[in-house]
């Protein structure tokens, strides 16, 4: 909550001496907009998010690393909103991208995978379709080398696999993956 006053201040100063379109005032803007999301201040966020990508695309082009954080921070916007169908092909391909520039390991790129997983649980085809199953095995392994067995995340893509394994009668797979997740 500290963080959001002052980067308010940060964006302004910088509007006002580096101008409305240079790289850092959009920076700003977008770590703005993403600060506001994760306080759950939607509204607030959305036109920040929206201005910041569509400024950082004309100024930096789609390949610069700031509009990869730009298009994350929509796909969260839009998962925020319950958008999960605009969300999901834009979180696909900021983990694809993630996965070219940073590599699987990053936590950058982990984070993506979960953030992909997280819209597809939401759309309803995590567990129901078992082509996702080796990206749930991969998000548990990445969790697991980034965070710790016993961090929300690595817990969260535990049950995620073990529920997808259950859904295809997979029980003694499934059984201690979910257990682990209800123990936590």
């Amino acid at each position: 909550e500290k963080a959001a006053p002052l980067l308010a201040a940060a964006l302004g100063g910088r509007q006002r001496l580096l101008g409305q379109e240079h790289a850092e005032t959009l920076a700003t803007m977008g770590w703005l907009g993403a600060v506001l999301l994760a306080l759950d201040k939607v509204q607030a966020a959305d036109p920040l998010i929206r201005e910041a990508l569509a400024k950082q695309r004309k100024v930096l082009g789609e390949d610069h690393p700031n509009v990869l954080l730009g298009k994350g921070n929509l796909g969260a916007l839009l998962y925020a909103r319950g958008q999960f169908d605009e969300a999901q092909p834009l979180l696909h391909e900021v983990l694809t991208r993630s996965r070219a520039a940073l590599g699987d390991g990053h936590r950058s790129t982990v984070n993506s995978l979960n953030n992909y997983i997280a819209v597809l649980r939401e759309q309803g085809t995590l567990s129901s379709d078992p082509k996702f199953e080796p990206l749930l095995r991969e998000a548990l392994l990445s969790n697991r080398r980034c965070y710790g067995d016993d961090h929300p995340k690595t817990v969260q893509s535990g049950h995620d696999l073990g529920t997808a394994l259950l859904a295809r009668g997979k029980k003694k797979e499934a059984e201690p993956l979910i257990m682990q997740a209800l123990e936590i």
